[in-house]
């Protein structure tokens, strides 16, 4: 990596994979730390879902923009979020960083 990635994982409590990927990032961030700016938002409301835009637990934004691409909901709230692929991968979450 060349310039600085800010990489964010949006979650909340409760959902089964929110835990799996939150593991998978911190690992991930060790390996890059120089080069990641590494955020954990915790979405605890509906108000603070609506704020942030969030698409569902978990969610990996960098720079701002969603792993997936997918859009912010019309009515984002406090929902569980699934991959249609599976979780995101280290491998999945580097190639959208370069692809940045």
């Amino acid at each position: 990596m060349q310039k600085k990635v800010v990489l964010e994982l949006q979650y909340f409590r409760g959902c089964p994979n929110s835990l799996e990927v939150l593991n998978m990032l911190r690992s991930f961030v060790k390996k890059y730390k120089g080069d990641i700016v590494y955020r954990e938002r915790l979405i605890e409301t509906e108000k603070s879902a609506l704020e942030f835009n969030f698409r569902g637990s978990p969610t990996i934004l960098i720079n701002g923009v969603d792993l997936e691409d997918l859009p912010v909901p019309d009515k984002p709230g406090l929902t569980c979020r699934i991959y249609q692929e599976g979780l995101p991968t280290e491998e999945k979450i580097l190639a959208k960083i370069r692809k940045l």
